[in-house]
């Protein structure tokens, strides 16, 4: 396990406003940029981008970016993953068939639920937990939305993350971490098997 700081590509191409769609408005980008907009009793927007390093093949990462929004006090988590593999993690619990017109009734709550049992957050000895906001499947390429509430500092944060450890012995879950707005560093976290926690900003 190892973290490194860098500095985020933070351009992007013009988005067209969003159709209305409830709760939460998405857009996706073929470029790997992904906006996403949640309407709550307070409306924000976080544009997140997590490009795939050279040296990590497609079905041996996954990427799971934290931003901290210092006004809302949120954490807004993008986790973007391929399909197939959390679809072959879940096969002895259901047949999701994520983005066919069988997909599983209960996909959202099952996936929900896989990565409560892989991905572990706490602060001040507290466990953290995060509201389910949606899904989207761009070919092979799973995004997957939470948010934790009441987040006033990231500093401190231990995370643990044994995603899909359970079927590849090679996989590496990467955790990218950074605050809103860009002009500061950001911090990725890589969990190979067998790897403990991190706390973050120690």
């Amino acid at each position: 396990m190892h973290c490194h700081p860098f500095e985020c590509d933070r351009t992007s191409e013009p988005i067209a406003e969003p159709i209305n769609a409830g709760i939460c408005f998405i857009n996706a980008f073929r470029s790997g940029s992904i906006t996403l907009y949640i309407k709550t009793h307070d409306q924000f927007s976080a544009s997140i981008k997590s490009p795939r390093p050279r040296n990590c093949l497609e079905h041996e990462c996954n990427f799971l970016t934290m931003r901290h929004d210092p006004v809302a006090h949120t954490i807004d988590m993008t986790w973007h993953m391929t399909a197939h593999d959390v679809e072959h993690a879940l096969a002895n619990v259901a047949d999701l068939k994520l983005g066919s017109q069988h997909e599983h009734p209960k996909a959202d709550s099952l996936l929900n639920a896989y990565f409560v049992d892989h991905l572990h957050l706490s602060k001040d000895n507290s466990e953290l937990q995060w509201q389910w906001i949606g899904k989207e499947l761009e070919g092979e390429n799973l995004f997957c939305y939470m948010q934790v509430q009441h987040m006033n500092s990231l500093v401190g944060l231990r995370i643990s993350n044994t995603l899909l450890h359970d079927v590849f012995a090679e996989q590496q879950n990467k955790v990218i971490v950074e605050g809103i707005g860009g002009g500061g560093p950001v911090w990725t976290y890589t969990f190979n098997l067998g790897d403990g926690p991190v706390v973050h900003g120690e």
